[in-house]
Order: C-alpha cells, then structure tokens, then sequence
C-alpha cells in the first residue's frame, strides 16, 4: 500500500497516539503507520501532558506496480 501523509508526526513528545480506522491504517506507540486497505483514516496524537491534540487524515492508496 501507499500511504500519503499530510502533516509530520514525531513520537518523542507523543504518549497516545491511536487511528480511528484500523481496517485502512494502524499506528504504534513509536508513530509508524501502516497501511492496511484503501481508504482515509484519521491519526490523532497527544501529548505526554495532555495539553496538545493534533489529527492527521492519513490516506492509503493501492501500491503501484
């Protein structure tokens, strides 16, 4: 699969980071997303303080041959 990402996501400063659609794309504690099937899937990550929330749309293309 092909992942588009639209924004940088770090997971130094990040505790939760969790996808709201794990039949198009997964996430790890570490930040590696991965896709599953196509689609669009939205990453939400938040800070170790709870403070800071940001949401990522993550879309999964087919891999091209």
């Amino acid at each position: 699969f092909h992942i588009s990402v639209n924004m940088y996501i770090t997971a130094i400063f990040f505790s939760n980071m969790e996808t709201d659609k794990q039949e198009i794309a997964t996430v790890d504690q570490e930040g590696t997303v991965t896709g599953v099937a196509d689609g669009v899937a939205n990453v939400t990550v938040e800070t170790e303080d709870g403070k800071k929330v940001a949401t990522c749309a993550v879309t999964v293309n087919p891999a091209q041959a």
